[in-house]
């Protein structure tokens, strides 16, 4: 991440990293998943676990690459999304986690990069939801 090009280029290697530490140490994922879910051992909280994204993200919205957001909340999304991929591949070892990885970037981007000039600006999917809903 520290030879990546830019804050967007961080959080990218981040992601990527991740998912590739995960593929090339698949015989510790499940230890590791194991010892997360273990409340006891106080590894579980998803802030300790994502916090360096959330920096990444809270450096790259200061820098004004990014939209506004909140950090935390974004961060505990995409490792939700990581995380996620990840439990699948490990029950289906045929997924294609190189596919899936390209998919996160993806979705990581969409959620943090600005709107480009010129592209009419998307309405909060929250804002079309009734009150009552909500």
């Amino acid at each position: 991440m520290a030879h990546a090009a830019g804050p967007k280029g961080a959080v990218v290697a981040y992601v990527r990293s991740v998912v590739g530490y995960q593929r090339t140490e698949r015989r510790h994922v499940r230890v590791i998943a194991e010892m997360l879910l273990d409340r006891r051992s106080g590894a579980a909280s998803p802030v300790g676990r994502w916090g360096m994204l959330a920096r990444l993200l809270a450096d790259g919205r200061r820098a004004g690459v990014f939209r506004e957001f909140d950090p935390e909340v974004v961060a505990l999304a995409v490792g939700g999304a990581i995380e996620g991929v990840l439990s699948h591949w490990l029950t289906h070892p045929e997924f294609d986690l190189d596919a899936a990885a390209s998919e996160l970037e993806t979705f990581t981007l969409h959620a943090i990069e600005r709107p480009r000039p010129g592209l009419p600006a998307q309405a909060s999917p929250a804002s079309s939801v009734p009150r009552s809903v909500l």
